[in-house]
């Protein structure tokens, strides 16, 4: 969802939520960083969906609050996916461990004893894991901006 995304990225990179929407919304979007020696295309919210769902490779769509709602059937849903390309044991208990291995409970308390380099501001990178935070967060007018430029897009992806 392009308004949870925002608010995310807002605290990411310790940005205000006006800012990380414009991000969000730029069709032109360009960085440079001078530690990685090339420039980065980032482009809006709805360029880079379509990239991908346009792409002619095989894919899985997997939203973030349907892994909320049930990680183990997402998670093997990709497994299958992936089994079809390149074989190999799916194991539900494992499935079970790595994703409790991999809990946002575990993920914070890792990056608060070792660190993550990821994390650009004062606010940790696993930070909440909410779904709809932006509906407390984002202001009316925000919201609306959003919901008007991938209105198409986030109709096709139940969002609207």
């Amino acid at each position: 969802d392009p308004r949870s995304v925002a608010v995310s990225y807002a605290y990411h990179a310790n940005i205000s939520f006006d800012h990380s929407v414009n991000l969000l919304l730029d069709e032109n979007r360009f960085t440079y960083d001078k530690t990685k020696m090339y420039p980065e295309a980032r482009l809006s919210w709805g360029i880079n969906l379509i990239s991908w769902l346009n792409s002619p490779y095989p894919k899985i769509l997997i939203k973030y609050e349907q892994i909320k709602l049930n990680a183990f059937k997402e998670f093997k849903s990709v497994l299958l996916f992936l089994n079809k390309f390149v074989k190999f044991e799916i194991d539900d208990q494992k499935i079970k461990t790595v994703i409790e291995d991999c809990s946002l409970e575990n993920l914070i308390n890792l990056e608060n004893k070792i660190g993550f380099k990821e994390k650009f501001s004062k606010v940790n990178f696993f930070r909440k894991g909410e779904t709809d935070e932006w509906k407390r967060e984002l202001s009316l007018d925000l919201i609306k901006k959003i919901e008007k430029k991938f209105s198409s897009e986030m109709k096709d992806l139940g969002y609207l």
